[in-house]
C-alpha cells in the first residue's frame, strides 16, 4: 500500500513540474509577443497600436511553423 502512495506522490509531482514547464513556455511566448508588439508600434510615428491579440499571434505562429515543416518535409521527399 505504501508503494502505491509513493507512486501517487511521484505522479502528482511530475504533473506539477510539467505544469510549470507549460507556464514557463507561455510566459516566454507572451514576453516575445510584447517585444514584437513594441517593435511594430515603435516603427510608426503616428501612434499606431497593434490590434493583433496574443492569441491571434500564437495562432499565426503555429500556422507559419506548420507550413514551414510541411515545406521541409516536401523537399526531403524530392
Amino acid at each position: 500500500m505504501k508503494l502505491d502512495n509513493n507512486r501517487k506522490k511521484n505522479i502528482m509531482k511530475n504533473r506539477k513540474e510539467k505544469k510549470m514547464d507549460k507556464q514557463k513556455a507561455i510566459n516566454f511566448l507572451y514576453k516575445d509577443w510584447l517585444d514584437y508588439k513594441k517593435h511594430i508600434e515603435s516603427g510608426f510615428d503616428d501612434g499606431y497600436v497593434l490590434q493583433e491579440t496574443f492569441t491571434e499571434y500564437l495562432e499565426r505562429e503555429i500556422i507559419m511553423n506548420e507550413r514551414i515543416e510541411y515545406e521541409q518535409a516536401s523537399e526531403q521527399k524530392e
